[in-house]
């Protein structure tokens, strides 16, 4: 009678793990931004940087970066059923130690604001700077933005599920793709929300041409080549990320023209980040 009740509970117990491993691997969800005009974000984001550049092949400078940033997001016009114009606000506090003098320390303070038109499905569709923003400026994160957008499936999908999203780039020496590679590792319940865990690494190249300075007597070009890996976690109910971590690395190569005179220039540099929900206000 106890080995058939032990095999009866056991065969159960059995059952249950299996029915609940199953489970995640067979529900889908939908990946997809929601947007709330009810409601202003608080977010943390912070950023470690160390960086090299080079003038000519020559060692120019190299520092370390700590940028901590709090910022909100709100809705503040909605376009249609998949579109919405969020109003950021960010307010940044940047350390920057220089390596030849470790006892330096300057601490610089920034608030700025900035729209920008974005999608359901993740995509920045425009990029609206409030303030005194260059051309080249907003020209240069479309195009990163471009790239960088998830672009969500259409679809619920399952844990394992893959997509990637390809931009075609053009270089002074040609064409080539830029691509992320985004997978949801797990359904996980964090900070309070059921999250789809989506991991992700690819590729960006960004080209960019920028004046010199106010008087406009030169200007910069050359291409940024980024390479990143990070882990998203997707409130799929609600409709936003409550965190996210990134590592990366950037190469710009680029030239300084001025006065009939060109300077060749690198900037090598690594970047970890962290980001987090950390309130919800209602309005």
């Amino acid at each position: 009678m106890k080995s058939k009740l032990a095999k009866h509970i056991l065969m159960l117990l059995t059952a249950g793990v299996l029915v609940n491993g199953c489970g995640e691997e067979n529900k889908e969800v939908r990946l997809a931004l929601k947007f709330s005009p009810d409601k202003i974000y608080h977010f943390a984001y912070e950023n470690k940087s160390s960086a090299v550049a080079r003038e000519n092949g020559r060692f120019l400078y190299s520092n370390d970066i700590t940028n901590k940033v709090r910022y909100t997001q709100e809705v503040v016009e909605s376009i249609d059923s998949t579109r919405a114009r969020i109003h950021y606000t960010y307010t940044s506090i940047k350390e920057n130690v220089l390596k030849e003098d470790s006892t330096r320390i300057d601490t610089t303070e920034e608030t700025w604001s900035t729209d920008y038109v974005t999608a359901s499905n993740g995509k920045i569709v425009e990029v609206l700077p409030l303030g005194d923003v260059s051309q080249e400026s907003i020209d240069y994160f479309t195009k990163l933005f471009e790239q960088t957008s998830p672009m969500f499936p259409e679809e619920p999908v399952p844990v394992g599920y893959t997509w990637s999203h390809t931009v075609k780039v053009m270089l002074d020496e040609g064409a080539t793709d830029a691509s992320t590679t985004y997978k949801v590792k797990s359904l996980v319940r964090e900070a309070g929300y059921d999250c789809a865990v989506i991991e992700y690494t690819g590729n960006m190249l960004v080209p960019y041409r920028q004046k010199c300075d106010e008087s406009g007597t030169g200007y910069i070009t050359g291409s940024d080549r980024i390479e990143a890996d990070g882990v998203v976690y997707f409130a799929y109910t609600e409709g936003i990320i409550i965190k996210e971590y990134e590592n990366s690395t950037l190469l710009r190569e680029g030239t300084l023209i001025r006065d009939e005179k060109k300077v060749s220039f690198t900037v090598d540099s690594k970047t970890s980040y962290t980001c987090r929900l950390t309130e919800i206000e209602p309005k």
